[in-house]
C-alpha cells in the first residue's frame, strides 16, 4: 500500500483543483460575455476564372456611333475673293430717264453691277428684251439684238447714253410708244454673274417731237449761267444736295428733283466756276460726274446743281486732299503731249542733221 504524505495529497488537491476551474471557465462563461471568434484558416487568393473549353470567349462588338469624318467647307482662294467682292459691292440698281425721241439718246445709269473677281461687268442692253435687232453687219455684237454693250467701272457703277434706233436702222422700224430695256450680263465676260434686268418704261416720242408736259424731255442743249461761288451759294440754298467723291468720280444726290432729271453741274476752284456737264438723275436721284481734265487743286471746293431751266437746285462741298492727284485727261493734258512731242521731233531732226553732216565729212 501507497503511503501518501502531506505533500503529496496537496499536490494532487491543486491539480483536481485546477482541472474544476478550467472546466468551469470552458462551460460556464460569465453572463453577458461574448465567445471567442474562432480562428478560421487564412484567406487565400482567388484564382482568375479560366474560360470554359465549352463556352468559348467571344469580343462584343462595339456600339459606339462610328465618328464621321465631315468634307472640309473651307472656301478655296478663288471662291473667297468672289465672297469678298460680292460683299463689298452693292446690289444691283439701274436708273433710265422717263423719255426720249425716235433716233435719240436716253441717259442709262446703274450701280452694283460687278464681276465676282475682275472689276466691273460687261452688260448687253436690248429694247424690249429684244425686240429690236440691227440691221445686219452693223451693232456691236454677233447678236444683232444686243443695242449697245456698257462697261461698268471697277466699282460697278456706270452712266452711259444709250442710243436708240432711227426709223429706218432697225429691224422692225423704231416708232414712238412705249419701251423697256433689258439688261444681261454673264455671257460677254468671262464668269460673270449670270444677270436679267429689266428697267421702267420710258416713251419714245417723234423726231422733234414734244415729249409732253408730263414727261421729263431729254438731254439739254446748251450750257446754263453759273450761279456766283460767294454771293448765290450761300447755307440757305444748299437745298440738301450731297457729295461724295471717288478717286475723280463725283457723285451728287439731289433730293428735291426727280429720277430721270436732267442737271447741270459746276465744280468751283475758288471762285471760278468749272463746267461738269449735263447728268441725268438716276432711280436713287443721284448724278455722276468727272474731275479728269478739270483744273481743281487741293482743297475743298463747292459744287453746284442747276436744273435744265437754269435754276440752282442746290450745292455741298467736296475736298481734294493735299498732295492728291486727279487724272488728267482734259485740254491741259493734250497740250503737254503735243509740246512734248513737238519736243522729241525737234531731237530727232537734229540728231538725223548730225548724222548727215559726219557722214559728208567722212566722205570727204
Amino acid at each position: 500500500m501507497t503511503r501518501t504524505t502531506p505533500c503529496s495529497r496537496r499536490l494532487r488537491l491543486a491539480f483536481v483543483a485546477s482541472v474544476a476551474f478550467a472546466g468551469a471557465v470552458t462551460l460556464s462563461p460569465p453572463a453577458g460575455a461574448q465567445p471567442a471568434a474562432t480562428p478560421t484558416a487564412a484567406p487565400t487568393a482567388t484564382p482568375a476564372a479560366t474560360p470554359s473549353a465549352a463556352e468559348p470567349s467571344t469580343v462584343e462588338p462595339s456600339t459606339a456611333e462610328p465618328t464621321a469624318v465631315e468634307p472640309s467647307t473651307a472656301p478655296s482662294p478663288s471662291e473667297e475673293v468672289a465672297r469678298v467682292a460680292a460683299a463689298a459691292c452693292p446690289a444691283v440698281t439701274t436708273g433710265l430717264a422717263a423719255s426720249a425721241r425716235v433716233g435719240g439718246t436716253i441717259r442709262l445709269s446703274g450701280a452694283g453691277w460687278c464681276h465676282p473677281s475682275d472689276g466691273g461687268s460687261t452688260i448687253a442692253v436690248k429694247i424690249n428684251d429684244g425686240a429690236y435687232s440691227h440691221l445686219p453687219g452693223q451693232g456691236p455684237n454677233a447678236n444683232l439684238t444686243v443695242w449697245q454693250v456698257v462697261q461698268a467701272g471697277a466699282d460697278g457703277a456706270f452712266a452711259v447714253d444709250v442710243q436708240l434706233p432711227t426709223a429706218t436702222d432697225s429691224t422692225p422700224a423704231f416708232t414712238p410708244g412705249s419701251y423697256t430695256l433689258r439688261l444681261l450680263t454673264g455671257t460677254l465676260k468671262a464668269g460673270d454673274t449670270i444677270r436679267s434686268v429689266e428697267t421702267t418704261a420710258f416713251t419714245v416720242t417723234a423726231a422733234g417731237g414734244d415729249p409732253g408736259a408730263d414727261e421729263p424731255p431729254g438731254r439739254p442743249t446748251g450750257v446754263p449761267d453759273p450761279y456766283d461761288a460767294d454771293e448765290d451759294l450761300t447755307q440757305a440754298a444748299r437745298g440738301g444736295v450731297t457729295v461724295t467723291r471717288g478717286g475723280a468720280t463725283l457723285r451728287v444726290t439731289v433730293p428735291s428733283a426727280a429720277a430721270g432729271d436732267w442737271v447741270f453741274l459746276y465744280a468751283y476752284a475758288g471762285s471760278s466756276p468749272r463746267p461738269l456737264g449735263w447728268s441725268a438723275l438716276d432711280s436713287g436721284r443721284t448724278a455722276t460726274a468727272s474731275l479728269s481734265g478739270v483744273d481743281v487743286t487741293e482743297g475743298t471746293h463747292k459744287l453746284a446743281v442747276l436744273d435744265r431751266d437754269g435754276e440752282l437746285l442746290g450745292w455741298d462741298d467736296f475736298t481734294i486732299a493735299a498732295g492728291e492727284q486727279l487724272p488728267r485727261t482734259g485740254p491741259e493734258t493734250y497740250r503737254a503731249a503735243l509740246i512734248g512731242g513737238l519736243f522729241l521731233l525737234a531731237g530727232c531732226a537734229a540728231v538725223a542733221s548730225t548724222r548727215r553732216r559726219l557722214f559728208r565729212a567722212g566722205e570727204g
